[in-house]
């Protein structure tokens, strides 16, 4: 007999992972457009914006997750979400790499961040997990925001479920992978995969406003210099709909981390708090 996701409970079928992912997908999908007409910094002569298919590919990982979930190939799911850890430090590690290599050489115009360049070239791996995050904790353009993070812990935790995952270091998690046989955790290990992948998206995102927040901006003064028009006042400075959205529900929860990027970054960010 065919294997049908209608033989799982209604509460796997139902679970909210399934909503997170899709609104986590509409939102790379956004960045990704959304990035696209910027050059790329530190890689002159560079068009399309290399940024466009990175956050595309990402959205295609977490795609990924979710046929493998709506297989209830929950062990699989597991090992591409540590993928897309993976994806989040490599994004991260190059924008603040192009970003500190601007400001250590401020004197030069169209300055080629080498590594970004040799690792689109092929002649260039990313460094190991510990030493990004030493990267990350010394950067001076990024260690102010990074220090919201809990990499000693929290994500250190996630990481090892992932690892764990991955690797199969138990039969517990490799007969998660099975969709046939009765499992009474299914929805423990839906909650636990829920969690991580809203901690990463939490990371990326906040990451992503504030190392390249031009790519969070509304269209409308874009749109008007395309019609010829004079923009509103201050419409440079707009968020996306998507991008406010994304903040209430994911940033705003975390009040110091809120405060902080409204603070920060140049858009004009809702923040308020009774």
């Amino acid at each position: 007999m065919k294997w049908d996701i209608e033989q799982l409970p209604k509460e796997y079928r139902e679970h909210i992972i399934f909503k997170n992912l899709d609104s986590i997908k509409d939102f790379y999908d956004f960045l990704s457009y959304s990035s696209f007409n910027f050059l790329p910094e530190g890689l002159p002569g560079t068009f399309p914006n290399i940024d466009t298919y990175i956050f595309s590919s990402i959205k295609g990982t977490i795609d990924s997750v979710c046929l493998l979930l709506n297989k209830a190939h929950i062990n699989d799911a597991f090992a591409i979400v540590r993928k897309y850890f993976d994806e989040i430090l490599l994004d991260i590690y190059f924008t603040v790499y192009r970003q500190e290599q601007k400001r250590k050489n401020p004197e030069v115009f169209l300055l080629t961040a080498e590594r970004v360049k040799k690792w689109i070239e092929e002649n260039f791996k990313m460094p190991k997990y510990g030493d990004v995050i030493k990267y990350f904790e010394r950067s001076e353009s990024y260690k102010s925001l990074f220090c919201f993070f809990d990499f000693e812990k929290r994500y250190r935790r996630i990481r090892d479920i992932l690892d764990d995952n991955m690797h199969i270091n138990s039969y517990q998690w490799m007969i998660t992978n099975d969709n046939e046989i009765h499992n009474q955790y299914r929805t423990r290990y839906l909650n636990l995969l829920d969690t991580c992948i809203n901690d990463l998206f939490l990371f990326h995102f906040a990451s992503c406003l504030y190392l390249n927040p031009q790519y969070c901006m509304a269209s409308n003064y874009v749109d008007y210099l395309d019609l010829g028009q004079t923009p509103p006042e201050g419409s440079e400075n707009w968020i996306a709909n998507i991008a406010q959205e994304t903040f209430n529900k994911i940033i705003k929860p975390h009040k110091e981390l809120a405060l902080y990027l409204k603070e920060n970054v140049y858009l004009d960010i809702e923040c308020d708090y009774e």
